[in-house]
């Protein structure tokens, strides 16, 4: 996080980690309480590893959940919970029967609820339909079981980084647009975040897409849009996602961030890889 404020000016507003179920993963303050440290909110990407949902469906799992979601209530801070993301997009571990995924986010949530764990807050978020996964509208789990939605999406360049997934340089617009549309009419009252985001530096101008999205797409039309959390790393066999890829990406983040869209209204989030 301070490495973050010493090239982007500021810490962030909400710091973006992971935790993977199939390491002894209890709930642990610690990430959360280095956000609050910075004035930053945390939101956990809770990954269901090892991969299959059937056994939280099926309450196999409750009694993992069960204690996670007392020693979060007990910690009491708030904290959004983002389970198993981007469920809709092949190749996920935990991708499958959007039957079996919605009982068991049900489930999850319900534990949380019993458990009176009112400072946690759900985020579904699914990856934007961009024809690389399948449509999300059917592993939704109904609105009184979300609190947040979020779009995961990218501007991968013009280079195969996936496979058998030929990329073409994308502006804002077509990577979110029609996505946004279609959940927020999943639940008009809920507010929505792009919960991971991030461009590349080959293929196009990443400089100039940073400024085009942020300052005049987002602006533009996304009203109940109020996060964006860029996901500033640089993974194996990735584009490079990171802020300062390049003096002109990050020349052009430290514009975005300093404009009053961003510095006052506190929707700049940033995500951090933090694999507990």
């Amino acid at each position: 996080m301070r490495e973050y404020r010493s090239l982007a000016g500021r810490f962030p507003a909400l710091i973006n980690g992971y935790q993977r179920w199939d390491r002894g993963s209890a709930f642990t303050p610690r990430a959360l309480d280095a956000a609050a440290g910075v004035g930053a909110a945390y939101m956990l990407t809770w990954e269901p590893w090892p991969g299959q949902l059937d056994p939280i469906a099926s309450g196999e799992s409750d009694a993992y959940v069960q204690e996670f979601a007392r020693d979060a209530s007990v910690h009491g801070a708030p904290l959004l919970v983002r389970f198993a993301h981007e469920m809709n997009l092949r190749g996920i571990p935990w991708a499958g029967s959007p039957n079996v995924f919605r009982a068991a986010w049900r489930r999850v949530r319900t534990i949380f609820n019993e458990a009176g764990a009112t400072n946690v807050q759900f985020v579904w978020s699914p990856y934007v339909q961009d024809g690389s996964g399948d449509p999300f509208a059917p592993y939704f789990p109904g609105a009184d079981m979300v609190d947040w939605l979020a779009l995961d999406g990218y501007n991968w360049g013009a280079r195969g980084w996936r496979e058998g997934w030929r990329n073409r340089w994308q502006g804002f617009n077509a990577i979110f647009e029609r996505s946004y549309r279609e959940i927020v009419a999943l639940a008009p009252d809920r507010p929505v975040l792009i919960a991971e985001m991030g461009c590349a530096e080959r293929g196009g101008n990443k400089a100039a897409w940073i400024r085009d999205a942020l300052l005049r797409a987002v602006p533009g039309d996304y009203s109940q849009l109020v996060g964006i959390a860029w996901f500033n790393q640089f993974p194996t066999g990735h584009a490079d996602w990171r802020i300062n890829s390049s003096a002109q990406a990050l020349a052009a983040w430290r514009t975005v961030v300093a404009d009053p869209l961003w510095s006052l209204g506190g929707m700049e989030l940033t995500g951090t890889k933090l694999d507990r």
